[in-house]
């Protein structure tokens, strides 16, 4: 999870600062494989998680209307930053959800850790969110957080 937010991340910066450069694809498994999470505590993990996850909102909250909206393409496929903010919301949403019923560990981060980014709207259709998008980005238990307005981390 923490990998696969670090991807995405770099992907949303590269494209809010209007880099065209193609960006290659990643096996998230093979960074799995290699990592050696099961050798770290957890403590750590989710210390590595929170300070990942602080970083990446402080990026998110500085960008304008402009950036959100900014694309390139990542693994041969078209993608805005505003894409980039929601895989990584739904990855760890996902994520924290199978934590805490499928396994006996600590839950994540308490919600007073969470903060919320805003993720502004698109006036034109250009680059950002369709609207099929956005239902799928604001229907519970999709990839999305529950609600397109807010990108709640």
């Amino acid at each position: 999870m923490i990998d696969t937010e670090r991807v995405f991340a770099y992907r949303a910066l590269r494209f809010a600062r209007n880099d065209r450069t193609p960006l290659p694809g990643f096996e998230q498994d093979d960074f799995i494989a290699a990592a050696n999470f099961d050798r770290r505590p957890w403590a750590d993990l989710l210390q590595e998680f929170e300070a990942v996850r602080r970083s990446n909102l402080l990026m998110f909250r500085g960008l304008d209307e402009a950036a959100w909206a900014r694309q390139g393409m990542a693994s041969g496929n078209p993608m805005t930053v505003r894409a980039a903010a929601y895989v990584i919301a739904a990855t760890s949403s996902t994520t924290s959800a199978c934590c805490a019923t499928n396994t006996a560990s600590p839950s994540p981060p308490a919600a007073s850790t969470r903060s919320a980014a805003r993720i502004p709207r698109s006036s034109s259709r250009g680059p950002a969110l369709r609207r099929s998008e956005r239902a799928r980005a604001s229907t519970p238990g999709s990839w999305g957080t529950g609600t397109s307005r807010a990108l709640r981390l």
